[in-house]
């Protein structure tokens, strides 16, 4: 009997032990996520480091090191980190988030026939993946870049016929637009020139719109149509009297992503939709999740049901509102899944 309870006793504690190394594992990974979340990089890259020393076989184990992958400043070190969640997670989310960073890596320091082949993986082995339009997006650029412009038309035209996708479609048409003014397709490129500046917001940070103007101007110089381009010389400078200056300083919004910020409803609605990106039962990573959305700027609900913590977003007024902006929510944040529900 004795033996017995010794055994269950030795059993208790070892589960026990279990559960306890299961719980510092999880708040070292959630603390130094935090830190990352502030934008203290220096520090979180220090806490990644490690945790991976001590849980070298934690299941957080690929997403650390897809964040040290972006934290780190040596291009050779930064791609064999990306190799490294490539070459042992294959076919799954992490693989194919390691391959989208390894290409706008590539991007960024222009490699552009490298890049190519990284996005060209993702659009040929995982189409139905969050990663998929974005990767069209940087295969025009690459293909732009590199004077592929054939190529270039091809790629933008495929795009097009995928009905689902629309997050991108303005800066796919900014840059397809350049790659006609390079053929020398001038009036084609005007009028999509045109369409972008008319489907764009002066606060979107991904279209630079004195960038347009200018592109503008100088397809109706190329024609030798100096009345319009007066015309927008003009109606650039009312609108941006720095236009020159902006020029001068601006990068190109290609090379950067930002995030879209919820529109909040401006009616005094009691009743509104919202979008449900996640439902968790441990607290921690609810908190996590509605912090980061916070600092994001977006309008953020955390509810509890029951063992559940709800995070939701934004407030519309109508379901198909909500619905429309999920969609570029789950690409924009990288989520996989959500539920448009009516705020109760």
């Amino acid at each position: 009997m004795k033996i017995k309870i010794l055994i269950l006793f030795f059993c208790f504690l070892s589960l026990f032990n279990f559960i306890l190394g299961l719980e510092v594992e999880e708040d070292a990974y959630i603390s130094a996520l935090e830190i990352y979340n502030k934008n203290d990089f220096k520090n979180s890259k220090k806490l990644f480091e490690e945790f991976l020393e001590k849980f070298s076989a934690s299941k957080y184990k690929p997403k650390i090191l897809l964040k040290l992958g972006q934290l780190e400043n040596d291009f050779d070190k930064a791609i064999s980190i990306y190799d490294n969640v490539i070459n042992n997670y294959s076919d799954s989310e992490n693989e194919i988030e390691a391959i989208y960073l390894k290409g706008v890596l590539f991007f960024t320091k222009e490699k552009y026939k490298e890049s190519k082949n990284e996005f060209q993986k993702i659009i040929e082995k995982f189409s139905e993946s969050i990663w998929t339009e974005p990767s069209y997006y940087y295969l025009l650029l690459n293909n732009y870049a590199l004077k592929n412009y054939d190529e270039a038309e091809k790629i933008y035209k495929k795009y097009i016929d995928i009905k689902n996708f629309y997050v991108y479609k303005n800066r796919m048409d900014l840059c397809y637009a350049n790659v006609l003014y390079s053929k020398g397709k001038y009036p084609e490129a005007i009028e999509l020139y045109k369409e972008v500046l008319n489907k764009t917001n002066t606060d979107d940070k991904n279209i630079f719109l004195p960038y347009i103007y200018r592109q503008i101007i100088e397809c109706y110089k190329k024609q030798n149509d100096i009345e319009n381009a007066t015309k927008y010389e003009k109606e650039l400078n009312e609108k941006f009297p720095k236009a020159n200056e902006l020029l001068q300083e601006h990068v190109l919004p290609e090379k950067s992503e930002t995030p879209v910020l919820i529109k909040k409803d401006e009616s005094n609605a009691s009743e509104f939709f919202t979008i449900q990106i996640g439902a968790y039962t441990n607290k921690k990573f609810a908190d996590i999740m509605y912090k980061k959305l916070l600092e994001k700027k977006y309008t953020v609900f955390l509810k509890t049901e029951g063992k559940f913590y709800k995070i939701q977003v934004g407030k519309f007024v109508t379901k198909q509102e909500a619905d429309d902006y999920a969609k570029d929510l789950m690409v924009k944040e990288k989520l996989k899944s959500y539920l448009v529900k009516k705020f109760e």
